[in-house]
């Protein structure tokens, strides 16, 4: 049975454009969508899809990362995306590690205490406590 995305936002409890973001992101795409551009969902796509919690200051595994000696939180891994996108929570102050560049998953960066300056495609960004930072795939990044 295929599921439209009003069914499985009132089934999971999260909202019609979050699912649509977990399309966009990779991290819970639809089995396949309409003639007139619906997404539906089949069972497939509902057991993958775990929920989970990570605390503040806290890693998803359980282990903090360590970025040229400095410690950062991994809250969603490209595991749980299925390679397509990772999240990090930093603490400001910290060196967010050498440039480089992801051919296969995008990056997001939260800022829960003072500030991280951030290379991105040559454009230089500070972000300030409580900023995020998006990290787009194939762009070079440190």
């Amino acid at each position: 049975m295929a599921y439209t995305v009003k069914q499985l936002a009132a089934m999971s409890g999260v909202s019609v454009r979050t699912l649509h973001f977990y399309d966009e992101t990779g991290l819970l795409e639809p089995a396949y969508c309409g003639a007139n551009g619906y997404r539906f969902y089949e069972k497939q796509q509902l057991l993958m899809f775990r929920g989970f919690k990570a605390a503040e200051g806290k890693d998803r595994f359980e282990e903090r990362i360590e970025i040229s000696g400095d410690l950062a939180a991994c809250k969603v891994s490209a595991q749980d995306t299925q390679g397509a996108m990772c999240v990090f929570e930093l603490t400001g102050g910290h060196y967010c590690g050498p440039r480089h560049m992801h051919h296969d998953q995008d990056e997001w960066t939260y800022i829960i205490d003072g500030e991280c300056d951030f290379e991105i495609g040559g454009q230089l960004l500070r972000a300030h406590t409580g900023d995020t930072v998006f990290l787009p795939r194939n762009v070079a990044h440190g």
